[in-house]
């Protein structure tokens, strides 16, 4: 986990075996999300998901084994 200088949570994300694995979750500095995105042993699966600095829905893609389907 990281955090930006006025105290909100930057970065928060998993490793396992030096690769990603667990949910990545990204903020805005406001502490909104920005970014959200799963990973199994360095693959993402599951929905991306990112949000611009107000919140509102900007990007959605699913991915399977790393690949976007």
């Amino acid at each position: 986990t990281s955090w930006y200088d006025n105290g909100q949570k930057k970065h928060q994300w998993t490793m396992k075996n030096g690769k990603p694995d667990g949910t990545w979750i990204r903020w805005h500095p406001t502490g909104k999300k920005k970014e959200q995105l799963h990973y199994v042993d360095g693959k993402k699966y599951g929905l991306l998901i990112k949000w611009d600095s107000e919140g509102n829905i900007i990007k959605k893609q699913e991915y399977q084994e790393g690949k976007k389907i």
